[in-house]
């Protein structure tokens, strides 16, 4: 059993994030982690250490609470199980890479902005960033968006340099038009470890 991880913001996109994740979960049978990061208020004035640390306190069990109330608005409660919350005081770029380095994902689900007149811009920041950075696969989700996964379609980079141990085998349909994954220019590749 492996892991799916899903960057939290609360947003529509957020909660078709976890639209997506549930019945991916179900079929892989994994277990899912939803993750958000917080901070502070900006411009505090000067504070003693011990009201500092109480703030501290107060708005760690604010966010995680706030999590608990977003999983149990959006997932039905027979489908709670095996879902672990994590909300960090942390950026959410530097938070959620420290986070992957930690430990080992198959997944990594954000949310997409679903706004701009480009491409660019309907991701939003921190989707882009994590595209061009993160060293598992990305799904990304639109607001009020609906993927049944019925078919899967697996995007890689072709210059991709895969880790020690792991390499790529061939979609079983390697020609341009594959029954299955419809026209593709590239013949998708799939993941796995070799045991030689």
């Amino acid at each position: 059993m492996g892991k799916l991880l899903a960057a939290i913001d609360y947003s529509p996109a957020s909660a078709a994030v976890l639209q997506a994740l549930l019945p991916l979960r179900r079929k892989l049978r994994d277990s899912l982690v939803l993750y958000h990061a917080y901070q502070l208020p900006r411009g505090l004035p000067f504070l003693s250490a011990h009201i500092i640390e109480q703030m501290e306190q107060e708005a760690a069990q604010a966010a995680h609470q706030r999590l608990r109330e977003f999983v149990a608005a959006h997932v039905p409660a027979n489908e709670r199980r095996s879902i672990r919350l994590v909300s960090q005081r942390d950026f959410l770029t530097e938070g959620l890479h420290r986070y992957l380095q930690s430990r080992s994902y198959r997944l990594l689900a954000l949310g997409a902005q679903g706004q701009g007149e480009d491409s660019e811009g309907a991701l939003g920041f921190h989707t882009r960033h994590f595209i061009h950075h993160a060293s598992i696969p990305i799904l990304v989700v639109f607001p009020e968006s609906r993927i049944t996964w019925k078919k899967m379609l697996v995007v890689y980079d072709a210059d991709y340099r895969s880790p020690e141990g792991v390499s790529f085998f061939t979609h079983p349909h390697p020609q341009s038009r594959c029954p299955g994954c419809g026209p593709s220019s590239l013949a998708p590749r799939w993941p796995h470890r070799e045991d030689a």
